[in-house]
C-alpha cells in the first residue's frame, strides 16, 4: 500500500473534523506514522452591524488563537490517540493555503480531511476549503463525512475494509490510482472491484443526434474497446486479489456513486484527473461530485503518471 509516514489531519473542532481525525489516527497507528494536527485561524475582523470594531483586531485575534490553542491541545481524545505520536499547529490566514502550505513543507502522506465542518473561522466545507485541498494537494487525499457508511469503527478506530470501488480510465494518470488502490486493498484483505464508465452523451453533439443509430454504434464500440482494455491490465497487479471488472453505460459520476452504494464498497479510490473526452474525469466534474455525494470516504491521489 501507499507508504504513509506523515498524516494531517485540518480540524476545525466540528463533528465532521472529529470522524477525520479517528481516520487519520487509525492509518497513523497502523503505519506507525506520524500525526500531524493543524487548525487554521482565519483573520476576519469583529464588527458590529453599525460597522464598529467590537476589539481591537489584534485583541480579538489573540482571543482566539488562545482559545483555538487549548481545544487542540486536548486533541484527539485519549482512545484515538492511544500509540499515535501527534503533532499540533496553530495558524492564522487562509485554511486552503495554510494546509497546503503546511502538507507540502512537512512531505505529508495523506491529507484525512472532513467535507463539511462549521461555517465561521475555520469554514472546512466542500465548494471551498476542502474542494481547493483536493484538488491541489501534493499527495493523497482521504475525504470523510459523518453519517456515511463508514471503515473505521467510531469506538475501536480500527480499519475494516472489505470492498474497494476503483473507477478507471485507462489514462496514465488514473493508473496511479489504480496502482494506490490496488495496494490498500491488497494491504487489508479487501476485494476490488474496477468500474469503467462508457459515457453515452458527448457535450460535442446535440440530444438530437445521441438518438442517431450511428452514435449508438459508436457507443458499442467503445464498449467493446472498454472491455479488451480490462481484459488486458496486467495479471501481476492483482495478484492475490479478488477482482471484479464492471463496463457501464451512462454517466460516470452518477454510475460511480450508484455502484459504489449497489457494492456496498467501504472506499472509493480514484484520480483527480482522467483523459479528456469520453471520459472526461477531472476535478470540478466526476470526482468533485463523487466526493460529494459517495455513501462512503473516497480517496482522491495526486495527479501522477503510472511508475
Amino acid at each position: 500500500m501507499p507508504t504513509f509516514h506523515r498524516i494531517l489531519v485540518p480540524v476545525d473542532f466540528s463533528d465532521c473534523s472529529e470522524r477525520a481525525l479517528q481516520y487519520g489516527a487509525a492509518f497513523a497507528r497502523h503505519e506507525q506514522a506520524q500525526l500531524h494536527l493543524l487548525h487554521v485561524v482565519q483573520e476576519v475582523l469583529p464588527v458590529t452591524p453599525g460597522g464598529g470594531m467590537v476589539l481591537p483586531q489584534e485583541t480579538y485575534v489573540q482571543e482566539i488563537q488562545n482559545s483555538a490553542r487549548k481545544a487542540l491541545n486536548v486533541l484527539p481524545k485519549a482512545e484515538v490517540a492511544k500509540d499515535v505520536k501527534v503533532t499540533r499547529e496553530l495558524r492564522t490566514g487562509s485554511p486552503a493555503d495554510a494546509t497546503l502550505e503546511y502538507a507540502t513543507s512537512h512531505a505529508v502522506d495523506l491529507i484525512c480531511l472532513g467535507t463539511h465542518g462549521r461555517s465561521g473561522l475555520s469554514r472546512f466545507l466542500l465548494g471551498s476549503v476542502a474542494e481547493r485541498v483536493v484538488q491541489h494537494a501534493p499527495c493523497a487525499v482521504l475525504v470523510v463525512r459523518t453519517q456515511e457508511h463508514e471503515f473505521v469503527n467510531a469506538n475501536s478506530t480500527e480499519i475494516q475494509l472489505r470492498k474497494v470501488l476503483i473507477p478507471i480510465d485507462f489514462s496514465e494518470f488514473t493508473a496511479g490510482a489504480l496502482q494506490d488502490g490496488l495496494a490498500i486493498a491488497r494491504h487489508f484483505g479487501a476485494e476490488v472491484h474496477l468500474l469503467h464508465v462508457v459515457e453515452d452523451t458527448s457535450p460535442a453533439v446535440s440530444e438530437t443526434a445521441l438518438a442517431y443509430p450511428v452514435f449508438q454504434e459508436y457507443v458499442k464500440t467503445i464498449t467493446e474497446d472498454a472491455r479488451a482494455r480490462m481484459e488486458k491490465l496486467p495479471l501481476e497487479s492483482f495478484e492475490g486479489l479478488a477482482v471484479h471488472k464492471h463496463i457501464k453505460v451512462g454517466a460516470p459520476f452518477e454510475l460511480i456513486v450508484r455502484e459504489a452504494s449497489a457494492l456496498d464498497a467501504d472506499l472509493v479510490v480514484m484520480g483527480t484527473h482522467g483523459r479528456v473526452g469520453l471520459s472526461h474525469w477531472f476535478l470540478g466534474s466526476v470526482a468533485e461530485r463523487v466526493v460529494r455525494k459517495a455513501h462512503c470516504p473516497v480517496m482522491v491521489t495526486p495527479r501522477r503518471p503510472a511508475n
